[in-house]
């Protein structure tokens, strides 16, 4: 059993749930003490494997590609082939590969995470209304209108990307769980994805990677009828719920 100097924990990105298995090419966070001198922050359209002289790395020989790197925290890309189950996670130096931190990590094939205003996985999600503007209490979205809700953690998508490069606007990544509206197939026939909408299911007109970005999930779903005000939202994949969130409508 390898000891770590410091221990890190790892957490889905925008929900920010302990216990809970991050997936497959997801958006994480590894929290910890001491992991690097100072902090940066990667402006470039592919994500590198080694910062700060900081690797990331999965079971001892699976670097992951790392946005932000700091004392105390690092967001990274969980890599699409990390092995499913409980696997190994440590931060170490790339240049003498030098345990800094680490701890374990539960990895599932999907896990999804709704982004949200408060950037605490609780609350009013990160959503952009029809007319591209963000979604808020003061700025509702029309029944019938069609929403734009960003996550992470939605699993395989087709065609894939390779992890730490944005994924492309022609042709797009879409989710290989197939969108419906039905509560019913979405929990019993997989692979599916679904977004709950109070009481009611939303027409999904789209479910994959966003253009332009690295590992973030769009979904693009019409506000269905019979819902109004603050509205509870989750979306559910291959029978696995994401956090619960709420988006305003009128």
């Amino acid at each position: 059993m390898v000891q770590y100097p410091k221990p890190a924990a790892v957490v889905n990105a925008a929900t920010f749930q302990a216990s809970v298995p991050v997936a497959q090419g997801a958006l994480a966070s590894l929290f910890g003490a001491g992991l690097a001198a100072e902090a940066s922050v990667v402006s470039a359209t592919t994500w590198p494997r080694t910062l700060l002289n900081r690797q990331v790395v999965i079971n001892e020989d699976l670097p992951a590609p790392i946005y932000y790197m700091g004392p105390g925290q690092v967001n990274f890309q969980v890599p699409s082939n990390a092995p499913l189950g409980t696997d190994r996670i440590a931060v170490r130096t790339a240049d003498t590969g030098e345990l800094v931190a680490g701890g374990s990590l539960l990895v599932s094939a999907a896990g999804p995470g709704i982004f949200t205003a408060n950037q605490a996985g609780t609350g009013q999600a990160a959503v952009v209304n029809q007319d591209g503007t963000l979604n808020s209490s003061s700025n509702p979205a029309p029944v019938g209108s069609t929403i734009l809700i960003y996550g992470t953690g939605q699993g395989q998508v087709s065609p894939a990307v390779t992890d730490g490069t944005a994924a492309p606007a022609a042709p797009l990544s879409s989710t290989v769980a197939v969108p419906t509206a039905s509560g019913t197939t979405c929990l019993n026939s997989q692979p599916s994805m679904c977004v709950a909408m109070g009481s009611a299911f939303g027409d999904v007109k789209y479910s994959g990677l966003a253009p332009g970005y690295i590992g973030l999930w769009q979904i693009n779903v019409v506000v269905p009828q019979g819902v109004t005000g603050t509205v509870p939202v989750r979306v559910i994949i291959n029978g696995s719920p994401s956090n619960s969130v709420t988006v305003a409508v009128r």
